[in-house]
C-alpha cells in the first residue's frame, strides 16, 4: 500500500470514489465505466491509472477487453482531536495468525464463524447473521472509542509535560513527533522534521540527560 496521505487525496476525488463503488459491484471495462459515470473515456482512463498505481484496483484480460476489479479490501479511518490527527488505511486481508489472535481476543468470532458454515442457502439466516455481526462491530467500536479517548488524554498530558520541561524547539518537535508516531528511527525523524541527522542525535542525547527519554 502506498503512502496513506496520498491514498486519502486520491479518494477525495468524487469520480474515483464512484469508480470504486461501481467496481465493488462487479468488474467493468473502460467504455462501461465511462457510460455509467457519464464521463469521457480519456478522463476515466486517467482515473483508472491513478487507482491502479496506488494498488486499489487491478486490470485483467477477458476476451478482447481489459477489465478492472478491486484489488484489496481496505478500511479507512480518520481520527481528528484537539491533540492529534490520525489517518489509518488498513488492508483487511488477514494471515492465519491474525485470525487466531482475533478469535482469542474476541471469542464471539468463532461462534459467528460456526453459524456462517451452518447456513444452508437460507437468505433469511444470512440477513440475521449480518445484523448480529454488525451489532458486535458496534460493541467493538465503543471500546475502540474509549481507547482513542485515552490516547488523546495522554497526548494532552504529554504536550503539557513537553511545554513545561523543554524549551528547545527541536527537542519539543522530536518529542511531539514521537508521541504521534511511537518509536521512530533518527533517520525518519530527520526526514519528517527537516532536521540534520546530527541535530536529531544531539537533541535525543540532551533529552536522555534530562531524564525525559
Amino acid at each position: 500500500m502506498k503512502n496513506q496521505k496520498n491514498t486519502l487525496n486520491i479518494l477525495g476525488n468524487k469520480n474515483r470514489r464512484k469508480i470504486l463503488e461501481m467496481l465493488a459491484e462487479k468488474p467493468m471495462y473502460v467504455t462501461e465505466i465511462s457510460k455509467k459515470l457519464e464521463t469521457g473515456r480519456k478522463a476515466v482512463i486517467e482515473h483508472l491509472q491513478i487507482l491502479e498505481n496506488h494498488e486499489l484496483i487491478k486490470p485483467y484480460k477477458k476476451g478482447n477487453r481489459k477489465y478492472y476489479k478491486i484489488n484489496k479490501t481496505l478500511m479507512l479511518q480518520i481520527i481528528i482531536t484537539q491533540n492529534t490527527t490520525q489517518i489509518q488505511i488498513e488492508d483487511l486481508e488477514m494471515t492465519q495468525n491474525d485470525i487466531n489472535q482475533a478469535r482469542t481476543t474476541f471469542p464471539e468470532i468463532e461462534r459467528m464463524e460456526r453459524k456462517k458454515y451452518e447456513i444452508n442457502q437460507d437468505f433469511r439466516q444470512i440477513l440475521t447473521l449480518i445484523r448480529e455481526i454488525e451489532e458486535q462491530c458496534q460493541k467493538i467500536k465503543k471500546t475502540e472509542k474509549r481507547l482513542y479517548q485515552l490516547i488523546d488524554e495522554l497526548m494532552h498530558t504529554g504536550q503539557q509535560i513537553v511545554n513545561k520541561k523543554v524549551t528547545n524547539q527541536k527537542e519539543k518537535d522530536i518529542l511531539l513527533e514521537m508521541m504521534k508516531e511511537g518509536q521512530v528511527r533518527p533517520e525518519e525523524l530527520s526526514k519528517r522534521l527537516n532536521l540534520e541527522i546530527d541535530d536529531i542525535y544531539e537533541a535525543v542525547k540532551n533529552l536522555r540527560e534530562k531524564n525525559i527519554l
